[in-house]
């Protein structure tokens, strides 16, 4: 069986038109980073129409000319050499892509823009067939270079044709981030997949496929999600957006396909797709994504999806704001009542101790003991119950020069075992014997 239809607009090199890919319009006004999908022109981005506020660009790494001469060279390979026949594909190499075969982003400026790669989705990930898997994995490893060579720090991968085919997809998965290990290479793989509701949950969930993903690839810090949104849900409830939004989610992919037309036929999101962006939006951070493809079918009506959707993620920037604000505040006035009562607790709590430690310390010494150990395991981040024990015993045990104190202070206390050996020496006349263990005791006891 094969996963559900991403409808990203085939991101990556089509049979007869150029590659085409994503960039982003950045606004430091709100949290979102709204992408735009320009063309590719003369093997570089078109990105004139957008004005100076793009900074960051999705584009592919490779174009249609390596695409056909794989192709073309693997043809031939298979028609022409009897190894294929024994299994043998050993002798089968990829060459790295020329120039010719490459995306220019040379008049990209990249110390203020951010480009991220797109690896080819043409190749076949995860098939039974070594050689398929040996190419896909050679094409992908030499775009992962050029995106090095690049400054690009985050490529985006297509998810599994075929989900029965999980492990070996997984396989060359692995392979690739142990090779971004191995060569010392800042990168981060996002796998692009469509977000699916709990009503829809089977063997094509979105969130198994990720579970199994991530799961195989032991959760690789250098893996993380692109969700593709629908444009209809199974259900209304999001309660499903709880459990990704405590998974590594980079970005949101919206597709043309999935706005609709308002009464003024501009397009539009559903409520629920808008409470969707809202919930990534404000649970993530101002690197979240929020990715539109799929606009060149509409060259005289882009604008307008970038500047709703630049509206809807400044609106729930605001309300994101105002909800701060107003929780900063409460937590304020909150955190000052909780101050002066927890004062008063501790205060409360102290005496309370210091009396349970006065009537307990004055049993143990009418009863003549050789020693008393007194052991110290919470955190005292005053010092207030270790002075107040100190003080006690000085005064208790002035007539009591026989019974041996032992204070057992653990090094994750507070107060410092040294400055207690050093005030111990100097001021109290060596009356409390201390040690910093409980190795210490048993050795004594032992003896």
């Amino acid at each position: 069986m094969s996963t559900p239809p991403l409808d990203i607009e085939k991101l990556s090199i089509h049979e007869n038109n150029s590659p085409t890919n994503l960039s982003f319009i950045e606004n430091s006004d709100h949290n979102g980073i709204v992408g735009a999908k320009p063309v590719i022109i003369d093997n570089k981005l078109s990105i004139s129409k957008y004005g100076d506020n793009i900074n960051v660009f999705l584009a592919p790494l490779t174009n249609h000319h390596y695409k056909y001469n794989i192709r073309n060279k693997y043809i031939n390979y298979i028609n022409n050499d009897t190894s294929i026949i024994e299994n043998k594909n050993d002798n089968f190499s990829i060459h790295k892509p020329t120039l010719q075969e490459s995306i220019d982003f040379s008049s990209i400026d990249t110390s203020n823009c951010k480009i991220i790669g797109l690896l080819s989705s043409w190749i076949d990930l995860g098939t039974k067939d070594a050689l398929i898997n040996k190419i896909s994995f050679n094409i992908i490893s030499n775009e992962i270079l050029i995106a090095h060579y690049n400054h690009i720090t985050n490529v985006v991968i297509s998810p599994p044709k075929n989900v029965n085919n999980i492990s070996n997809y997984c396989e060359i998965l692995i392979k690739l981030l142990k090779f971004i290990k191995q060569n010392n290479l800042n990168i981060t793989i996002s796998i692009s997949l469509p977000i699916i509701t709990t009503d829809d949950l089977d063997y094509l969930s979105t969130w198994e496929l990720w579970l199994k993903i991530k799961t195989l690839c032991n959760n690789d810090p250098n893996l993380n999600i692109s969700l593709a949104l629908l444009q209809s849900y199974s259900s209304a409830n999001l309660d499903f957006l709880n459990k990704w939004v405590f998974e590594p989610v980079g970005s949101l992919l919206l597709s043309s396909s999935i706005f609709l037309p308002n009464k003024f036929k501009q397009p539009v999101l559903n409520k629920l797709n808008q409470l969707i962006v809202k919930k990534f939006q404000s649970q993530t951070g101002n690197d979240f994504k929020i990715l539109l493809h799929g606009l060149e079918k509409y060259p005289d009506n882009e604008v307008t999806y970038i500047e709703y959707m630049n509206y809807i993620t400044q609106k729930i920037s605001k309300q994101s704001k105002q909800d701060t604000s107003n929780n900063n505040n409460n937590n304020n006035n909150n955190c000052f009542t909780e101050s002066k009562n927890k004062e008063i607790l501790y205060s409360e709590l102290h005496y309370h101790i210091e009396q349970a430690f006065q009537t307990t310390l004055k049993t143990l010494l009418k009863l003549n003991k050789d020693a008393i150990h007194i052991l110290v395991v919470k955190p005292d981040f005053d010092g207030s119950i270790i002075k107040t024990i100190l003080k006690n015993i000085l005064e208790m045990n002035k007539n009591n020069k026989d019974t041996n104190i032992i204070i057992t202070v653990m090094e994750d206390n507070f107060i410092n075992f040294n400055k207690i050996t050093y005030l111990n020496k100097n001021k109290w006349g060596n009356i409390l014997n201390l040690v910093d263990s409980l190795e210490e005791i048993c050795q004594a006891y032992d003896t």
